[in-house]
């Protein structure tokens, strides 16, 4: 009814009636299939558990269920395979012991005046295997249940005893445990934010509960926010910390990739069980391991394999990388089974984001209707959502949709900022489906929104310069647009903040049209400032291989260039640029090809494939947005150094080559040639 009188009420009534109703008969037509994807019943853990905890029984449900969680709480932390007593829910003795090696249940007893008694039973393979009481006080459930734990390692996990003093070595604290229960509550139902907030009351009301501290550090991890200032003081306390965490903070500490990788396989190797290392680990290689040349798919495998063999893995999350990897590399089938066995709680807002993500994908006829269904209906809190959400779209590699989104988000915008968050949104969109010209003008119109953010001023000329130099496959452009963009970055000056970025675009020019003197008065000016800061130096280097490179100097070209596997942190990102990662990247493949290294080639191409994005992009286009943006011509590239019957890839290449022409399906006229080269390496790689 009230549906109605907003459609009566309209004056546009005829024109949505016809959205309307062709929205609805697209859902309508997989009415069944959005019922299954959006509410899948719950399914058991498929991981056999060492340890499942009941809840237990004897006095008020409220108490056992109470002390039962604080007995699990601290050997969740362990490296032992424990089923989080979040999950736990209703579950049957018959059914922990279908899934556990030992079942822990028991009876309580309330001698009054704080004289109570617990008697626990641990059955193993459904008989009993120990029996044992400990005392305590109702009244001090958190107490209690730490000392039931220290009980239960004691006897049946000897060995990881000593890291359980660690952790529990000082008197819980209710009130932090009960914020920090809250937190987890929220972070399983997918409110990162939210979960956030209780992680750090937890942590300010007792700053001894290290569990409360890295809780925190994931969830802002899982909400690509800054978490530096996070890691610096778990470092301060680290010589408290067990082993394991130690070295996982060690982990997350050191900026070098390569080091960084070899710390956490030491560390899987070393803690297969621990979930908090293979929660890390597979997020470390599904955002980052791209750069060192392991491919999305592993950091995809690692949350799979993670998530059967670790039953204290946070699954629906868990469940949302996978499908998110999967979507962008084209898996319908891995996508929608991720989907299914998701089980995400009620109220879980990325379920329908998930379902719009593998949809707009895969099944954009039934996707288009309900996406503007979805913007006719949006309320005041959907933009709000959608303006955080809008430069996700590249994420999935569905830059049709982000498209849309922007351009809806664009007319909503209250402010100058958010319509040129939303127009950056629409360039790098734009690039994707090989429409550069479309791409400038809506990155001339953010940046004009915005003229204080000189960042975004600055990539008006960088966008003009560097298109047509990407390596091995360039964007033509008018000679008018490419000397505009030259004219400016010569206007910024020794001093600025941003010179080392407009010095090493002109660089990189002036090599591209073999100008060797102004390339080296460019590269000598920076020379002389590479002392002032790490970020100068390594620009310096990276325009000092590029002209090793032009000199057939491969391999002192792809050394000098190593450093393009430091991680930056926020403020060192702006000031280099977007475009200087996937330059350093194009430019190493292209190095590695030369020297007959293909599958160097290919590994080094597959940087686009990164999620290494600091923070939700806001502003003007940032080097992860950049990344995804030439993910075309980085799969163009590709395809065709794979397209070669020794190395036996040439379906992955049709297939990269097929999502090309589908991308580009609607491209401008001057990405002909282009096309012409996706057509031609198609035709070679998918009729063998």
């Amino acid at each position: 009814a009230d549906f109605r009188r907003a459609l009566i009420g309209t004056r546009r009534r005829r024109r949505l009636a016809i959205v309307v109703i062709v929205s609805i008969l697209g859902l309508a037509a997989l009415g069944g299939v959005l019922a299954r994807l959006m509410h899948t019943p719950p399914q058991p853990t498929r991981a056999r558990s060492e340890l499942v905890i009941l809840p237990f029984s004897g006095t008020t449900d409220s108490l056992g269920r109470t002390l039962a969680q604080f007995t699990s709480l601290p050997i969740e932390w362990l490296p032992i395979k424990v089923l989080p007593f979040l999950r736990v829910g209703q579950m049957s003795q018959d059914s922990a012991r279908r899934i556990a090696k030992f079942v822990v249940t028991g009876v309580i007893t309330s001698h009054g005046r704080g004289a109570d008694t617990i008697t626990v039973q641990v059955d193993s393979a459904g008989t009993p295997h120990q029996r044992f009481s400990v005392p305590g006080d109702s009244g001090q459930a958190h107490v209690w249940g730490q000392a039931i734990a220290a009980e239960l390692v004691r006897r049946l996990f000897p060995v990881q005893l000593t890291e359980f003093q660690m952790l529990a070595r000082i008197e819980p604290n209710r009130r932090a445990l009960d914020a920090y229960n809250e937190g987890q509550r929220r972070f399983q139902s997918g409110d990162w934010s939210g979960a956030e907030q209780k992680f750090a009351e937890a942590e300010a009301i007792d700053s001894n509960l290290a569990q409360a501290s890295w809780q925190k550090l994931i969830a802002r991890q899982w909400q690509s926010l800054p978490y530096m200032d996070d890691l610096a003081a778990l470092d301060r306390r680290s010589g408290t910390m067990p082993v394991p965490l130690r070295r996982l903070l060690h982990a997350q500490i050191e900026t070098d990739l390569d080091r960084r990788f070899a710390m956490y396989d030491s560390l899987v190797h070393d803690y297969p069980n621990y979930s908090m290392v293979r929660q890390m680990a597979a997020n470390e290689l599904f955002g980052r391991g791209p750069l060192v040349g392991r491919p999305l798919q592993d950091g995809i495998t690692a949350f799979q394999r993670s998530a059967e063999e670790i039953p204290a893995l946070d699954r629906p999350n868990t469940y949302t990388q996978t499908i998110w990897g999967a979507v962008r590399l084209g898996d319908e089938n891995l996508a929608r089974a991720q989907m299914a066995s998701r089980n995400a709680p009620d109220g879980d807002p990325w379920t329908k984001m998930l379902w719009l993500a593998v949809n707009g994908r895969f099944r954009r006829w039934i996707a288009v209707p309900a996406r503007t269904l979805m913007l006719w209906l949006a309320s005041p809190a959907d933009v709000v959502t959608l303006r955080r959400a809008v430069r996700m779209g590249l994420d999935v590699d569905d830059p049709l949709d982000q498209l849309a989104l922007a351009k809806f988000v664009e007319r909503k915008s209250e402010t100058e900022s958010q319509r040129a968050d939303a127009l950056a949104a629409q360039a790098t969109a734009s690039l994707l489906l090989g429409r550069p010209t479309e791409a400038l003008r809506q990155l001339d119109r953010g940046a004009a929104a915005v003229p204080g953010n000189r960042g975004y001023q600055l990539q008006l000329a960088e966008w003009r310069v560097l298109l047509p130099l990407i390596p091995g496959a360039g964007i033509p452009l008018p000679d008018r647009t490419r000397d505009s963009g030259r004219a400016t970055l010569r206007e910024v000056l020794p001093g600025d903040p941003l010179w080392p970025r407009a010095t090493w675009t002109l660089a990189v020019d002036a090599l591209a049209r073999q100008d060797s003197q102004g390339a080296d008065s460019l590269i000598n000016n920076m020379l002389k400032s590479r002392a002032t800061s790490p970020l100068i130096a390594d620009l310096t280097r990276f325009a000092i291989a590029f002209r090793l490179g032009a000199d057939s100097q491969f391999d002192a070209a792809l050394d000098s260039t190593r450093s393009i596997h430091r991680m930056l942190d926020e403020p060192e990102i702006a000031l280099r640029g977007p475009f200087v990662r996937a330059f350093v990247y194009l430019r190493r493949g292209d190095w590695q090809q030369h020297k007959g290294n293909r599958s160097g080639a290919d590994a080094e191409w597959i940087w686009h494939e990164n999620n290494d994005i600091l923070g939700k992009p806001n502003g003007e286009p940032e080097q992860g947005e950049l990344d995804a943006a030439l993910s075309a011509i980085a799969r163009l590239l590709r395809a065709e150094n794979l397209n070669q019957p020794l190395l036996d890839r040439r379906t992955e290449a049709c297939d990269m080559l097929a999502r090309v022409t589908t991308l580009w399906h609607n491209a401008e006229p001057l990405m002909a040639q282009l096309q012409a080269r996706v057509a031609k390496a198609r035709t070679a790689a998918c009729q063998h």
